[in-house]
Parts: C-alpha cells; structure tokens; sequence
C-alpha cells in the first residue's frame, strides 16, 4: 500500500454502454471515458490501475474475478454484489468497503457483502 488511505480506482460497468466509472479515493471523480479507459478489457483495466498506480479496484463487475488471475497483479479487487450500480443499492456496502480497504493485500479478491 502506499499510504494509510489505499488508492482505488472505482469500476461499475453499465449496462446500456458497457463504459465504467472510475472514482479515485482521493475523493477526485473521473469518469472512464474521460481518463482514456473507455472500452478497455477487463485484463488491459487491471494492469491500467496497476501502472497508474492505484491499490484497489472496486468493481461491480463479479465476472472479472472468475475471468482474470487476480493474484498476478500488484492490485487488490473488491467486487461488489449489489442489484444495480445506482447509490442506492450500493450505499449500503460502503460500510463494509471502508472497514476492508485498510486490510485489503495486492492479488486478492474480496466480495461484499461475502455471501
């Protein structure tokens, strides 16, 4: 980790473009398209996030765990498991988000909530 706050990169695919949204723990707001990743393969993300230098990708996207061998990136994935990306669906797993962000180690997986 780089720092006490790990850096995330935040990734939700959306149904209708198949864009993501990346939102960074420093608390700046990007949008995928805007920073260049529009269209980019769950594999090319990774190590995106990874060069870019981010400790943790959060995705919405549970595929990408089953698809990629996550223990070969210096990165953490958090995959959360919510109906829809809308804020209210995916409020209530920020809680748990922030109590794992601190514990979270390079190359791991961990699914919210863990069911």
């Amino acid at each position: 980790m780089h720092s006490l706050r790990p850096r995330c990169a935040f990734s939700w695919t959306k149904i209708s473009t198949g864009d993501c949204v990346a939102i960074y723990w420093t608390m700046e707001v990007e949008s995928v398209p805007l920073i260049g990743w529009a269209g980019i393969e769950n594999g090319e993300l990774l190590r995106k996030a990874v060069e870019a230098g981010f400790d943790v990708l959060v995705t919405m996207d549970s595929n990408m765990v089953h698809q990629q061998n996550i223990g070969q990136y210096a990165i953490a994935v958090v995959a959360l498991r919510a109906q829809s990306n809308r804020l209210a669906n995916t409020r209530p797993l920020m809680p748990a988000l922030l109590d794992v962000l601190p514990q979270v180690k390079p190359g791991t997986v961990i699914f919210l909530p863990s069911e």
